[in-house]
């Protein structure tokens, strides 16, 4: 035994004191989590309270569990000891070569941040962001993500998010469309238009006060153009266009128009 701590160069005083310190930042460490977690909760318990938006609290939660896991990880290494400035240096560097190589990253960060404390939609609305339909589900501090109205969940970086016009249609009361026929050259336009303003008109859960129009807008190979463009409710708009186009479809097939093509 005596060989065995000569050769290792350590006394049993040295490994005691060792096994101590680290016993003691393991149970710094477990406390400190458990504290951590606590804060979290308590923070957006709070928020909830006040009515505030589910989004605002899910991110306060998560940005006061990790600064609390931080501050308890140089704790627990101070503990075993790990100079705290020393560590608090290395963690500086370090967090300065990570922020070059996550440049982009830290861009969805930021427009995480003002995402949250600007709240241009909230959990529950229905929102157009990229050309993409859905409803928002959650917005962490990198992605956003919706649900579409087929059931698929889109996430979104948050940079594409900021960067980018948003439509809420929650927040206006209503959801815009934008339909597109391409209809035979030659065809009786002025029927063909009076026809889909017939089917329009039979729709109720459309906004009176803001009919739909429709325009001549191109041409393409399959023929002339014509644009279909309005706003619906959001709670009418999944169903909308599937009903709208059919309707369509058929009336322009009855009134001898065999051939109407999507562009």
């Amino acid at each position: 035994m005596h060989e065995f701590w000569r050769m290792t160069g350590l006394s049993p005083a040295t490994l005691t004191t060792w096994a101590i310190r680290l016993t003691a930042a393991l149970a710094v460490a477990l406390v400190g989590w458990l504290i951590a977690r606590w804060l979290g909760r308590l923070s957006a318990r709070a928020l909830r309270r006040g009515h505030a938006d589910p989004i605002l609290a899910g991110f306060l939660r998560n940005v006061t569990f990790t600064a609390a896991l931080i501050l308890v990880a140089i704790e627990a290494l101070e503990v075993i000891g790990v100079p705290s400035t020393s560590l608090l240096a290395a963690v500086g560097a370090a967090g300065l070569a990570i922020g070059l190589a996550l440049n982009s990253s830290l861009s969805h960060i930021a427009w995480g941040v003002i995402l949250v404390i600007f709240r241009p939609f909230r959990v529950g609305d229905t929102v157009t962001i990229n050309g993409i339909d859905g409803t928002v589900e959650s917005v962490n501090l990198m992605h956003t993500h919706l649900r579409t109205t087929d059931n698929r969940e889109v996430v979104i970086p948050n940079g594409s998010v900021g960067g980018n016009p948003i439509y809420n249609a929650s927040l206006s009361g209503t959801h815009p469309f934008d339909w597109r026929f391409a209809v035979p050259f030659g065809a009786d336009l002025e029927h063909i238009t009076s026809q889909i303003q017939a089917v329009l008109r039979e729709r109720t859960d459309l906004p009176k006060d803001a009919q739909p129009s429709v325009a001549v807008v191109g041409f393409s190979n399959n023929g002339v153009v014509l644009s279909v463009h309005g706003a619906s409710a959001p709670d009418t708009s999944p169903h909308l266009q599937n009903e709208v186009l059919t309707a369509v479809h058929r009336a322009l097939h009855e009134a001898g128009i065999a051939t109407v093509a999507m562009t």
